[in-house]
């Protein structure tokens, strides 16, 4: 029971990233195709300005960052790339510091009383920039939630960050690309990926980063 109360802040937190951005990306598309001619005419110092609104955002899973990039690409094609990177940066340190501040005493000690629980962490921290960098690269973990539990882990800021970095970079491509060569804000962003090569792109990502993850954690815990 103590247990339980120690960790129900972090699972709480966990549930809710988990679930609200399946539920905040519909009222996300919608107010994007509802105001397209407003956003077709921002400019820069404004789209820096959104950028730090969306960081906030996507921090607290409000945006997906991937919805985003589409609609940075849509807007912006591929200047829309330094804003996309100041977005997820900002928002993964932002989430690294408030978690490990707020939640990694209740963590720590629920690790220390559970002994296969620290044995599996221990050997996966040394493969931590990897586990982070697989992480990250798949399209379908949910941007919030990987960061949180990334924090309470014990994964050093420096991995997080460079590991959130790399990892980041090819889906947040293409995005991009998707968002850059779509016809019509409304169609990309309810059908984002029509191209069968995209679709293959998007599962090659899931797969390497699962096969990635899958054998690190077998090798832990073997």
């Amino acid at each position: 029971m103590n247990t339980l109360k120690r960790l129900r802040g972090p699972a709480l937190i966990s549930v809710l990233l988990t679930i609200v951005p399946l539920l905040s990306s519909s009222a996300m598309v919608y107010f994007v195709v509802k105001n397209e001619v407003l956003f077709a005419n921002f400019d820069w110092p404004t789209w820096f300005l959104l950028t730090l609104v969306f960081a906030f955002t996507s921090m607290i899973a409000l945006s997906p960052p991937t919805l985003l990039a589409m609609v940075y690409g849509y807007f912006l094609n591929f200047w829309g790339i330094p804003y996309l990177f100041l977005l997820n940066m900002g928002a993964i340190s932002a989430v690294y510091y408030i978690a490990k501040k707020g939640f990694g005493n209740s963590l720590e000690t629920f690790i220390n009383e559970n002994p296969k629980s620290k044995k599996l962490l221990g050997e996966l921290k040394n493969n931590e920039l990897k586990v982070i960098f697989l992480a990250k690269l798949s399209p379908v973990l949910p941007f919030a939630l990987t960061n949180f539990v990334f924090a309470l882990s014990g994964a050093s800021f420096r991995n997080v960050f460079i590991g959130g970095f790399f990892g980041m970079i090819p889906r947040t491509l293409l995005a991009v690309w998707i968002g850059s060569n779509g016809a019509d804000i409304k169609s990309l962003l309810e059908n984002p990926e029509t191209a069968d090569w995209q679709q293959l792109v998007v599962l090659l990502l899931v797969v390497v980063s699962t096969f990635g993850l899958i054998q690190i954690v077998r090798k832990a815990i073997s």
